[in-house]
C-alpha cells in the first residue's frame, strides 16, 4: 500500500500552469509551516515568561506593591 506522501510526489500534472502551480504549492508550504512553527513558539515563549513573572510578583511583600 502507498502513503498520501508517496502518492503526492508521484503526482505529475500535465497543464504547464498546473506545473507552475505545484511548484508554488511546495513553496507557500514550507514558508507557511515554518512562519507557523516560529509564531507559536513565540506566543508559548510570551505565556511562559509572563507566568514566571507573575510567580515572582505574587511572592513579593505586600509593602512593596504599595
Amino acid at each position: 500500500m502507498t502513503s498520501s506522501a508517496e502518492t503526492k510526489e508521484s503526482f505529475m500534472p500535465i497543464k504547464r500552469a498546473s506545473v507552475k502551480d505545484v511548484r508554488k504549492t511546495k513553496t507557500w508550504t514550507a514558508y507557511n509551516t515554518g512562519h507557523t512553527a516560529k509564531t507559536k513558539l513565540a506566543l508559548d515563549t510570551a505565556a511562559h515568561k509572563k507566568s514566571r513573572l507573575m510567580k515572582k510578583v505574587n511572592v513579593a511583600p505586600e509593602a512593596d506593591r504599595s
